[in-house]
């Protein structure tokens, strides 16, 4: 898999969906790649921040709404 192939399977590597194939690939590339490997942790880190980003019951706030 080339940079390009890795870079539209990341989003889905980085939350930890991607099919087993595709993470294998993205693995085997971002041994070899830094900028690839840069992409994928910089991803990881932000997906791992989802889980404290939603607070409340998921409504946006009343001041967000159109008038």
């Amino acid at each position: 898999m080339n940079c390009a192939g890795v870079r539209d399977v990341l989003p889905e590597f980085a939350l930890g969906v991607a099919p087993a194939d595709d993470a294998n690939k993205v693995e085997l590339h971002v041994e070899t790649c830094a900028a690839c490997r840069k992409e994928a942790v910089d991803l990881q880190r932000a997906a791992a921040s989802f889980g404290y980003a939603l607070a409340g019951d998921g409504a946006p706030p009343e001041a967000l709404e159109q008038t």
